[in-house]
């Protein structure tokens, strides 16, 4: 496969994601209205609790996806065929034993609901109702859909994105309109839900036939297979402490957070979070699609162009994370003022803490994205070293300093394994090269990240509107700071980094050319 071909297939996949991104975030902020007003709060907030219980469940998946999915990458490469019979296989005999776990513990789970939502003051069966569809949605994954990692893994991922998203938009078109008119319309939801798992399922495997005609997989040969690829198991058993370190990390933060803060600063702190999530939303949507990419490149095995696309990914990737970065430290409050009120405003040391923990989350992902490509899952001491810094840090810096140690915790481990390890980890074991030439690169773009910096204050300083004084006047100034920045800090880097300008060369070739 060549170059031109794979970048037209990573920003295919990036374009689609990122149109549907767009449609489905404003059709979730009608749809919650709707649903407030006709079903209630205490429904959402019950979906959204059977919803978290579920997610639970799935860690039984243990990183079977990944590690398939980095299998596959060297046969899809080399069109062998057989082996991706047999690998894909083996992942349909894995997810069957999987989704037999979570039924028997969802059934479990479920004695324990009389107890979980007895004082919800909603009937009971709506809680076995929403659990009931969503395990059904899940469990379809692992039954059937587990063919789409062919598609995922052979730059297709742009078909898995549109037939999910467009059942998703319609099904939550449909279930506007149903609890809007009809009675009983907490029913018609849970029946849309049902219908809309079925059709968006049977449609997904109506397109894995149509493209990978040839793909025959065989789940009842999956106790042989997993003799004859020892590696997958490997991998899955590294992903596992992965995965389960993460979700350690994910569940203590919060719980830390509520031991030292008042609630009132958690929900302003909440505010905040729920801006760099969408950011990040946004960023993957865009950024996702270039992952199989990145593993059909490493299994061709071309050092050369290898290191190449890293320096350009990693060069574009800083650029955009860079300007984001910048206008949320200095548009986030104004927002969140004019959002909800200037009580809610944050210190600007927190502020300060959230943006850099937004900023390492956001340049880590070209490392990380490398690093599954490579299969690089063997360091599990680094998400449990990881969690125990933050869990320890935060506590530590939280007892002196709130909030803003808290978060100066997470900061530290962030630093010290996701800064500084994992890139020596892909460069030591994936490159198998000095990591003198990432940090040289790193400390030139953050060099001239520091230059725009100091340029664009002085902008900020002369600039007559205030950006809280109203919406208008918020995204003139943010349109503004956030145009000049990109400008000043690409024409920087373009001026001084090869991967920048490689990566500008490449985008005129596959888009404007294109189109010429």
């Amino acid at each position: 496969m060549n170059t031109e071909s794979r970048t037209y297939k990573s920003l295919r996949n990036s374009w689609v994601a990122l149109l549907f991104y767009a449609a489905n975030l404003l059709i979730s902020f009608i749809s919650r209205k709707v649903f407030i007003n006709h079903l209630g709060a205490d429904v959402l907030g019950l979906n959204t609790t059977a919803s978290s219980l579920l997610s639970f469940l799935n860690l039984a998946e243990l990183g079977i996806g990944t590690a398939i999915g980095v299998t596959l990458y060297k046969p899809l490469a080399q069109k062998d065929q057989t082996a991706i019979n047999e690998i894909v296989s083996l992942q349909g005999w894995f997810y069957r034993k999987v989704a037999y776990v979570i039924i028997a513990a969802a059934c479990i789970l479920m004695l324990f609901f009389p107890k979980i939502f007895g004082d919800t003051g909603l009937p009971l069966w709506y809680a076995y109702g929403s659990f009931g569809v969503m395990l059904f949605g899940a469990l379809i994954s692992y039954f059937v859909n587990y063919r789409q990692i062919v598609l995922s893994a052979n730059q297709q991922q742009y078909q898995i994105t549109r037939t999910y998203s467009t059942a998703l938009l319609v099904k939550v078109v449909f279930q506007m309109i149903a609890v809007s008119v009809f009675q009983n319309g907490y029913l018609w939801w849970l029946i849309m839900e049902f219908v809309f798992a079925i059709l968006s399922s049977w449609i997904l495997d109506y397109q894995i036939r149509k493209t990978c005609p040839e793909l025959d997989t065989r789940t009842a040969d999956g106790a042989t297979l997993r003799k004859k690829y020892p590696d997958v198991i490997t991998k899955v058993k590294q992903l596992f402490i992965h995965k389960i370190s993460t979700f350690a990390l994910t569940q203590t933060s919060p719980l830390i957070i509520y031991a030292y803060a008042t609630l009132t600063m958690v929900t302003d702190y909440a505010n905040y979070a729920l801006i760099t999530a969408s950011l990040m939303s946004l960023f993957n949507a865009i950024f996702n699609g270039m992952n199989a990419s990145i593993g059909n490149l490493v299994a061709e095995g071309d050092k050369t162009r290898i290191t190449r696309v890293f320096n350009e990914l990693f060069s574009f990737r800083f650029l955009m994370i860079a300007t984001v970065s910048y206008c949320y430290f200095k548009l986030a409050t104004p927002f969140v003022s004019i959002w909800l009120g200037a009580e809610y405003a944050l210190p600007w040391d927190v502020v300060l803490m959230v943006t850099l923990l937004f900023y390492i989350r956001g340049t880590r992902e070209v490392v990380d994205s490398y690093i599954n490509a490579y299969g690089l899952f063997f360091d599990i001491w680094a998400p449990a070293a990881e969690a125990a810094l933050n869990v320890g840090c935060s506590i530590l810096f939280g007892y002196f300093w709130g909030l803003t140690g808290i978060l100066g915790g997470v900061l530290l481990s962030q630093i010290l394994i996701i800064f500084i390890w994992k890139p020596i980890l892909l460069y030591h074991y994936g490159f198998k090269t000095s990591i003198l030439g990432y940090v040289l690169m790193y400390a030139k773009h953050l060099a001239l990240y520091a230059v725009s910096i100091l340029l664009v204050n002085q902008l900020f300083k002369v600039i007559p509107i205030d950006p809280a004084a109203g919406y208008w006047q918020f995204f003139v100034v943010g349109a503004i700071i956030a145009g000049v920045f990109f400008l000043l800090q690409g024409g920087l880097q373009y001026a001084t980094e090869q991967g920048t300008r490689d990566f500008a060369n490449r985008m005129w070739n596959q888009v404007i050319r294109r189109k010429a």
